[in-house]
């Protein structure tokens, strides 16, 4: 069947139905092509600030490991170790009350020392840690 043979009329629509199809399909093209540049471009922005809390991250965890390792030298100077030599008629409650200024905490130095089996018995000349 050649186009001549059909009628006019049914060429004339179908040219119709075939010129609305193109319209549609252009801009159904131009809206998915401005919508995708669009999305392309969001996924960019969306890129750069990753990479930008990312850097931010890696400066953070930086200087908070700068600040624990100072806080941890700074805890480790404020932890003095004072020992003291046992003389005749001490008692750990006496160091307490002349070093930590309370006799009731004598049990804060016998933890201290682990090489105290009876805090009621300690000797002259015996190393007793203190803080």
């Amino acid at each position: 069947m050649k186009i001549q043979d059909l009628n006019p009329k049914v060429v004339r629509d179908l040219v119709r139905l075939l010129s609305i199809t193109i319209v549609v399909f252009m801009i159904t093209t131009a809206i998915c092509g401005s919508k995708w540049q669009a999305a392309k471009q969001e996924v960019a922005e969306l890129k750069d600030k990753v990479a930008f809390l990312d850097k931010g991250l890696a400066v953070a965890t930086q200087l908070n490991d700068q600040l624990m390792q100072e806080n941890d030298e700074l805890a480790d100077v404020g932890k003095i170790k004072i020992w003291v030599t046992v003389k005749k008629g001490d008692w750990l409650s006496k160091y307490a009350k002349e070093y930590l200024g309370d006799p009731h905490r004598w049990p804060e130095i016998w933890k201290l020392n682990p090489h105290i089996k009876n805090p009621h018995l300690i000797y002259p000349g015996q190393e007793v840690r203190i803080q």
